[in-house]
């Protein structure tokens, strides 16, 4: 559930709040795409 953007991996390394909802849902399309904006 880490997201690939240079962007949300540093928030998801340092801010728990913003990357929370990559972790519960790793497998989510939805969510990954929504973040990411790379879920190919």
């Amino acid at each position: 559930g880490k997201a690939m953007n240079s962007k949300d991996s540093h928030n998801n390394d340092e801010s728990t709040t913003s990357g929370d909802k990559l972790i519960p849902q790793p497998l989510s399309p939805e969510i990954i795409n929504d973040t990411t904006g790379n879920a190919d």
